[in-house]
């Protein structure tokens, strides 16, 4: 598996950083922290971006109507996200977690349990997915907002999955919710409402094949620039 340089870790995290700080809205907020222990014990969040590239655990909530048990709402949900948490971020998708003391009753959640997050959507992209799109990912499935599921799908919760299959019809708890875009200058590694493979999501390289193609006939070897994680507005 292919992995960053220390330097090349730095700028991405810093990037990370950059465009989640923007993204920040009614729907939900976004807390930086430098370690898990900062994050649980709420102390000394990362608040400028001379030190985003320190930040690899993330506090966000959200304020989105959800499910907590059949007919049971709440209101507001809160996640942490730890990039590190497989070992070789951004190639390892990012840890994602529950913290508020009552579970979304949706099919990707279960207590205990990191939340489903179709963990190859991310690792198909090759270190190119952005956390900002992750948690735009999350945002949508405490909200029942995805693609529909076959009938034997189940997920963590098949009683959430009857629920959003029966009553819901396979549409979103909440219409039209105005989730976040990412910032001007970041690019979308993923367009998940026109991406689909199997029942999940279809890798980019099957759609633009061209992208993933070595610039010469030699042996396609993936060479990792520092440029890479940079947005585009910096390069």
């Amino acid at each position: 598996m292919n992995k960053l340089t220390p330097e090349q870790l730095k700028t991405r995290l810093q990037m990370d950083y950059q465009t989640v700080s923007k993204m920040r809205c009614p729907l939900m907020s976004i807390t930086a922290y430098r370690n898990a222990a900062d994050l649980d014990k709420r102390r000394n969040p990362i608040v400028t971006e001379d030190e985003g590239h320190l930040a690899t655990h993330y506090l966000v909530t959200y304020f989105i109507k959800t499910l907590v048990a059949k007919n049971e709402y709440s209101e507001k949900t809160s996640v942490k996200f730890d990039l590190q948490a497989n070992g070789n971020y951004p190639f390892t998708y990012p840890g994602c977690w529950v913290t508020s003391s009552r579970i979304p009753w949706t099919p990707h959640f279960q207590e205990g349990r990191p939340i489903c997050i179709d963990h190859d959507r991310w690792e198909d992209m090759g270190g190119n997915m952005l956390l900002g799109e992750l948690i735009v990912h999350v945002a949508k499935l405490i909200n029942f907002d995805e693609i529909p599921r076959s009938a034997t799908y189940g997920g963590l919760n098949p009683a959430a999955f009857t629920y959003w299959r029966e009553q819901l019809d396979f549409k979103p708890l909440t219409a039209n919710l105005p989730y976040p875009a990412l910032p001007p200058g970041s690019e979308p590694a993923f367009a998940p409402a026109r991406i689909r493979r199997s029942e999940m999501f279809q890798a980019a390289a099957n759609r633009h094949p061209e992208l993933f193609t070595p610039r010469s006939n030699a042996q396609p070897v993936l060479v990792i620039e520092d440029a890479m994680f940079t947005p585009r507005s910096e390069r």
